[in-house]
């Protein structure tokens, strides 16, 4: 409801924290501790070079399944993750989701739905 991933979301050896946001909700301390994937989520805050973040989109018709592609325009813009009534959380390239006009292979149109809270991540995108 308020674009938050959860664990049916992504996989544990195939996720950053960074895609899933952690680091804009408090959820990875850049100064201390130690986790897995640390040293590459370092590097892509360090860099600039986070490519692509989990957030909701809105879509008319059936629910597509876990790991549906999104399309604008003609490129891959991501993947659709666990989703109900409407509205499913999706991994999505920050580069293409405004590349064309964004639809599922079906043709059924599809909308990022940005949660205030990410502003921070999608400035300069």
């Amino acid at each position: 409801a308020h674009g938050v991933p959860d664990a049916r979301d992504f996989g544990v050896e195939t996720t950053y924290p960074i895609e899933a946001n952690f680091d804009l909700l408090n959820g990875v301390d850049f100064k201390k501790g130690c986790f897995v994937g640390q040293e590459t989520t370092s590097r892509m805050k360090r860099r600039g070079a986070i490519k692509s973040r989990m957030a909701p989109i809105a879509f008319d018709g059936p629910t597509p399944p876990h790991g549906a592609e999104l399309l604008a325009g003609s490129l891959r813009a991501g993947m659709a993750l666990s989703g109900v009534d409407g509205l499913a959380m999706a991994l999505l390239r920050l580069d293409r989701v405004d590349a064309g006009p964004r639809a599922f292979p079906d043709g059924r149109h599809w909308e990022p739905v940005w949660p205030i809270w990410m502003n921070p991540a999608l400035e300069g995108r």
